[in-house]
């Protein structure tokens, strides 16, 4: 239990530095928890704070355990918000659960499933992993999910998941087969964007493309 009360205060000291705040007296008054004074003590013991003159300062063993909290918290937010469609409140309950438990294998898969996201439904920061540097350096790789207009004629694709910004959209894309689990092939990108959906081509409007997110095939025959 300690540990997720340890997590949770560097949480809050990381994302009070955001604001330019590193007050100790803001850190316990903002904290839930039950004998914050007693945790920052065990945190100081721990190497991961500095209590200097009221102000608190992340060590460096500090600051890379509160990165990941910050990392896999974020991350989180965007996959609840982005893929399950979670409101504001359910997708930051959510993520204050799912920030202590995910491992780092799985946060790097979900950050590359997401296509690297920089920041957060709140627009902040997102820390990047291993993961990114990899996708910086070799731009090869493309992210696991990413939205429909970045695809190539020819490619075979899976929707994952829409975010139409009007729901007639929705209603429209669904009836005729475009929806979560659908297979595409892109055929044609300009002038228009069509692709062929269960044997039948259909046109796309331009701006749809960026609101289809899919994941490639990667040559799965056996699968279409």
């Amino acid at each position: 239990m300690e540990q997720r009360e340890i997590e949770e205060i560097l949480e809050l000291i990381w994302t009070l530095r955001e604001e330019h705040i590193s007050d100790e007296s803001a850190v316990l008054k903002q904290t839930g928890e039950k004998d914050p004074a007693g945790i920052l003590k065990r945190m100081h013991e721990k190497n991961l704070i500095r209590l200097e003159k009221g102000q608190i300062r992340l060590t460096g063993t500090g600051e890379k355990y509160a990165e990941k909290i910050i990392r896999r918290h974020r991350l989180a937010e965007r996959l609840f918000k982005d893929v399950f469609r979670m409101n504001e409140d359910t997708f930051e309950r959510e993520a204050c659960t799912w920030e202590h438990v995910l491992t780092e294998g799985v946060t790097d898969n979900v950050c590359s499933f997401l296509g690297h996201p920089r920041v957060c439904p709140h627009n902040k920061p997102i820390p990047p992993g291993r993961c990114c540097v990899r996708y910086k350096k070799d731009k090869t790789v493309a992210p696991l999910v990413q939205p429909l207009h970045t695809c190539a004629v020819g490619d075979d694709v899976r929707i994952v998941y829409m975010l139409p910004s009007l729901t007639k959209r929705l209603e429209r894309l669904t009836n005729i087969g475009i929806l979560p689990g659908a297979k595409l092939r892109i055929k044609q990108k300009i002038p228009a964007l069509v692709v062929v959906c269960d044997e039948t081509t259909v046109a796309l409007d331009s701006s749809v493309g960026s609101e289809i997110y899919v994941i490639a095939m990667n040559g799965d025959t056996t699968d279409r």
